[in-house]
């Protein structure tokens, strides 16, 4: 806040892809999670010379990532056994996605870890996780985490909760 009053906000987005929060039910089809592109899900991903995956963690791990373009199978992942032979609830597995954007990043190597979550149907997602979609989907890609004490100032700012890991909630009903 400058001396006047006059408040400037800025909003940074470092670039790269991420996935929204989201529930995917399998049984209506709802099965592909795609990437995001510089925080706006109408920008064009461009896929020509880019990689995704490129250290096969995800992949080999049994999270079904496309190489070529990013997208994340979920029911092919469902069905590598990544949440069990037979998924149990609230399974939860992190996967780290090397990648190369065929950008002004020059290629440069990037990783985003992804959380996935396993329920049977919608009533078996806990209230925790619940509230933690409710809120990333409210406040958009960016939470507000409140007003917190600037340190040394006594001003307040506004405080930016991180986005991360995304949250990917597979509902298999």
């Amino acid at each position: 806040t400058a001396p006047d009053g006059t408040i400037t906000n800025a909003m940074l987005v470092i670039s790269g892809i991420t996935f929204t929060d989201h529930y995917f039910h399998l049984s209506a089809g709802d099965s592909i999670a795609f990437p995001v592109y510089n925080a706006d899900k109408n920008r064009v991903l461009p896929l020509s010379g880019s990689s995704f995956d490129e250290s096969n963690g995800a992949n080999s791990g049994g999270c079904s990532v496309r190489t070529d373009n990013g997208k994340i199978n979920l029911a092919a992942t469902v069905r590598n056994g990544v949440f069990g032979s037979t998924p149990q609830n609230d399974v939860r597995r992190d996967f780290d996605i090397d990648y190369r954007i065929n950008d002004g990043s020059n290629k440069s190597l990037n990783k985003l870890r992804v959380r996935l979550y396993y329920y049977q149907t919608m009533a078996d997602v806990p209230a925790d996780i619940l509230q933690i979609l409710n809120d990333r989907q409210n406040d958009g890609v960016f939470l507000k985490g409140g007003d917190v004490a600037a340190a040394g100032t006594g001003d307040r700012i506004e405080q930016k909760a991180k986005p991360r890991p995304p949250c990917v909630i597979i509902v298999a009903d």
